[in-house]
């Protein structure tokens, strides 16, 4: 197969992941508003948080998870930070390409006892390693 061909079928399949990943976020939308979620999160104490993230400029970007005890992080769908097993808190992270656009992230947790930590951070293009802020965060 030809270079040009094969460079072709990439993006095709690429453009119809993106499109995936798109119509999950507004059927998810469509289906829970804030109060919604809200009330679930009240009701009960979950052991993940899942959503979706927008990246504002494509390009390499740092993701940490720090937790005490496990946590593992996935971005569309591929575990990326592996920071699992019962520990004191300590810090995993993972250099990944991120394209301009939605990406489906995912965070599971547990706690054994003792002190509690949660944090998940990011570096990317044009800032220094912050918190995730909630106005990129949706779910």
């Amino acid at each position: 197969m030809a270079i040009f061909q094969k460079s072709v079928i990439k993006k095709y399949l690429d453009y119809l992941g993106r499109m995936q990943i798109d119509k999950a976020h507004l059927k998810f939308r469509s289906n829970y508003n804030p109060a919604k979620i809200e009330q679930i999160k009240i009701l009960k104490e979950e052991e993940y948080q899942d959503g979706f993230i927008k990246v504002p400029v494509s390009g390499v970007y740092t993701l940490y998870s720090e937790s005490n005890d496990g946590s593992l992080l996935y971005l569309d769908g591929k575990l990326i930070v592996d920071n699992d097993l019962h520990h004191k808190v300590q810090e995993g992270f993972s250099k990944t390409a991120l394209k301009v656009g939605w990406h489906s992230i995912k965070l599971e947790y547990f706690q054994m006892g003792g002190d509690k930590a949660l944090r998940v951070s990011w570096k990317g293009p044009g800032f220094n390693k912050q918190e995730i802020p909630s106005n990129v965060l949706f779910h």
